[in-house]
C-alpha cells in the first residue's frame, strides 16, 4: 500500500531530477555557482552548504525564508498529514 501511495504522490503531484554533484564542497558550490549566474531554469532546490548563504543571498540567488509565530498548515498538513513530521507513519495508508 505504501508504494501505490507513493507512486501516486509522485506522480500527480512533484516531478524532480537530481543532478550528481562532485564529491569536493569547493567543486560543488563551483558546479552551482555557474548555474545559477547562468540563470540556468532548472534548478528549483539546492543542498548547500552553510557558509554560501550570504554569498548566494547577495546575488539574489536564494529567496527569503518568512519565519510565523503561528503554526501553519504547510505542505504536509494541506495534504490531509498530521504536523507529526511523519507522513508515511501516518494513519492515513495505515
Amino acid at each position: 500500500m505504501f508504494d501505490q501511495a507513493r507512486s501516486s504522490f509522485h506522480r500527480k503531484i512533484i516531478r524532480f531530477a537530481g543532478c550528481d554533484l562532485p564529491t569536493n564542497a569547493d567543486q560543488q558550490r563551483e558546479l552551482v555557482v555557474r548555474r545559477l549566474a547562468a540563470e540556468d531554469s532548472d534548478i528549483d532546490i539546492i543542498g548547500m552548504d552553510v557558509i554560501w548563504t550570504a554569498e548566494f543571498a547577495q546575488a539574489k540567488w536564494i529567496k527569503e525564508i518568512t519565519f510565523s509565530d503561528k503554526d501553519e498548515k504547510g505542505f504536509w498538513e494541506v495534504r490531509g498529514y498530521s504536523n507529526s513530521a511523519l507522513p508515511w507513519k501516518n494513519d492515513r495508508y495505515g
